[in-house]
């Protein structure tokens, strides 16, 4: 009889040993679908599509414009990479697409390339990649000769801008005046850089940085290669900090010193 008794209760308990076991595996289950996420890499967003671009290649051009030119947060000596540019933006918000504009203003150092594109923002933050390369019309029809280049010789000057409206507009989305300059890269890396390098059309002048408070930023130095620079002549490192963001820049021949030019940079991924 014992025996008997024993036997009905194994039956009874036999179906909650089996939903036992089964809420077991389905946590195990839940637990490692939770740790492979957290160690999963983070996505990268899908590129921006340019809404405006122009383009031309002249290799007989000879355009010197404004000092400033880019701002590099790749390393100089990198080959240009067409298929991974990316921009630092703020962190924060920013405001609807049709209030914010990112322009881009690309500039070889030969001078032979110049590029002027617009994109659309919405509430992209931190690191955003940009398409420029692809067989339709309306990207790049110079990849071939911008390959050529390493990522120090092709200047690209990033701003945020609002977007203006109106007849008397030269260049819709794209003002000559910045709120703030942005930080690129050219290549598949992503950290955030620590370091970033000034392309500066110093004219044959020293260039000096400083602050808001004229104190020293940075180091300068001519490119080697000076009798084919064109639009910049110039590189300078300055380290990622708060002073950045009231960076300005000054050019000196002898002992004569110009009046400085704000280039403010929004700390890139911060």
């Amino acid at each position: 009889m014992p025996s008997s008794s024993c036997s009905r209760a194994d039956s009874k308990l036999g179906p909650l040993r089996s939903s036992s076991r089964a809420i077991l595996m389905l946590g195990a289950s839940a637990a490692s679908a939770a740790m492979a996420a957290s160690e999963a890499p983070p996505t990268t967003p899908a590129p921006l599509e340019p809404a405006e671009f122009h383009e031309s290649f002249d290799a007989k051009l000879d355009v010197a414009g404004d000092v400033r030119k880019g701002i590099l947060a790749s390393d100089p000596d990198s080959p240009v990479d067409l298929e991974h540019l990316r921009v630092w933006l703020p962190e924060q918000a920013i405001a609807p697409a049709h209030e914010r504009t990112l322009c881009l203003e690309i500039d070889s150092q030969d001078g032979a390339y110049h590029a002027r594109i617009a994109f659309e923002l919405e509430s992209e933050t931190g690191m955003v990649p940009l398409r420029i390369t692809d067989t339709r019309e309306g990207r790049t029809q110079f990849a071939e000769q911008l390959a050529r280049y390493d990522a120090g010789q092709l200047g690209v000057l990033a701003y945020l801008a609002e977007s203006p409206t109106g007849p008397d507009v030269p260049d819709p989305g794209c003002p000559a005046r910045a709120d703030r300059y942005l930080a690129v890269s050219w290549g598949p890396e992503v950290e955030k850089p620590s370091r970033l390098v000034l392309q500066i059309n110093a004219h044959d002048m020293q260039t000096l940085l400083s602050d808001s408070a004229d104190e020293p930023l940075g180091e300068c130095a001519a490119v080697e290669d000076r009798r084919s620079a064109r639009t910049f002549d110039t590189l300078c490192t300055v380290e990622v900090d708060d002073r950045i963001e009231s960076l300005r820049v000054r050019l000196k021949k002898f002992r004569t010193i110009d009046e400085p030019i704000a280039l403010p940079i929004a700390l890139p991924g911060r």
